[in-house]
């Protein structure tokens, strides 16, 4: 949907599916970024590798920061909405791989994976308010994305150490 659609009368439900559809990429990538930080210690123990933990959050930035503009070509050039779909499986590959991993070095990579993925989900999502709202209306649009950023940021080392202390720290990644 354009932001002529969207002026031109679009039904209010479907504008607000679509664009809760857009925010769900962008929340599960930001709560992920900071999920596990909770749980190092604890991943630490079960996996070995103390020293290499801080990979855990490192692998994932690092692999999101390094792909994000690579993202943002892509979509100009096979449309946002494939290649957040693509972005979308490799994010869920990489969780899967997580919560499955045997060793650290293992876990590791499957954070960069996520990483690859995560980083399609933030860039394209904002692209595609880009698409979905006016100029005019981009400024508050872009302050609901802010907002459910920095609500997943906050949340996920909250859920990440509730779940930490009474659960097991796999079902978080996957």
């Amino acid at each position: 949907m354009s932001a002529i659609a969207r002026d031109a009368g679009a039904p209010a439900t479907t504008f607000g599916a679509l664009f809760s559809a857009v925010m769900l990429p962008m929340f599960l990538a930001a709560v992920d970024q900071t999920l596990l930080a909770a749980a190092t210690p604890r991943i630490a123990r079960d996996l070995g590798g103390l020293a290499d933990t801080s990979w855990i959050a490192v692998g994932y930035l690092l692999a999101a920061t390094i792909v994000a503009p690579v993202y943002g070509r892509l979509g100009d050039r096979y449309g946002r909405r494939n290649v957040l779909f693509g972005a979308l499986a490799m994010f869920v590959l990489g969780s899967l791989a997580c919560g499955l991993a045997p060793t650290m070095h293992t876990l590791i990579a499957a954070r960069v994976l996520q990483g690859l993925g995560g980083g399609g989900l933030m860039v394209l999502c904002q692209a595609l308010i880009g698409e979905l709202v006016s100029p005019a209306e981009r400024p508050k649009y872009q302050g609901y994305f802010a907002a459910v950023f920095t609500v997943s940021s906050v949340g996920g080392p909250v859920i990440g150490g509730v779940v930490a202390n009474h659960g097991d720290w796999r079902w978080r990644s996957s």
